[in-house]
This record gives structure tokens, C-alpha cells and sequence, in this order.
């Protein structure tokens, strides 16, 4: 169910050179689930959990 909502929508962001090509859903979902579970038991997750999405989607290389 959450794949067939989501396909349609990476298959945009992957037409528009907004995903790396060759990502997939399931590179998402494990992405998504690996940020949950190394956070759920922080006080506040949702603070580390934006800090790792913020550099899974950025990179660790600085910014020029």
C-alpha cells in the first residue's frame, strides 16, 4: 500500500533529477526504518532522526 503511493511519486523525483538514479522504494523504506530504530529510544528523536536524514540526503562533504 505505502509502495504503490509511493512509486509514482519517485519515479517523478527520479525523472527530474531530484533522486539519484537507480534509487528505489526499498532503498527509502530502509533508509527511513534504519533512522527510526537508531533513534527510538532517544528522549527527543526527532532531533538526532533530522540530523542523520539531514546527511543521508546532503552528504557528509561540506557544502563549497
Amino acid at each position: 500500500m505505502i509502495e504503490d503511493a509511493a512509486t509514482p511519486l519517485l519515479r517523478r523525483a527520479l525523472r527530474d533529477g531530484a533522486v539519484r538514479p537507480g534509487a528505489t522504494f526499498h532503498d527509502l523504506l530502509t533508509l527511513a526504518v534504519g533512522i527510526a530504530l537508531a533513534t527510538e529510544h532517544h528522549t527527543e528523536p526527532s532531533v538526532p532522526a533530522d540530523r542523520l536524514l539531514t546527511l543521508a540526503v546532503e552528504g557528509l562533504s561540506p557544502s563549497p
